[in-house]
């Protein structure tokens, strides 16, 4: 992914759009420093930098995210 900007798109089984995020670099924790972003409330803005939250261990493969 883009150290800059970038989006993400989540798509179903049928191929159905179902959510889609647009960061950039004046997202606090978009940094390109390779942590991990989870949305902090699943039923927030996504679109808005504040509704996130960087890992502190740059990733949570296998593990929940907050």
């Amino acid at each position: 992914m883009s150290k800059s900007e970038d989006s993400v798109k989540v798509y179903n089984e049928q191929g159905a759009l179902v959510d889609q995020v647009h960061y950039d670099k004046s997202w606090p924790d978009a940094k390109g420093n390779g942590k991990t972003l989870s949305l902090i409330d699943p039923d927030s803005d996504n679109s808005v930098s504040t509704n996130w939250v960087a890992a502190d261990n740059f990733g949570t493969p296998g593990e929940g995210n907050l």
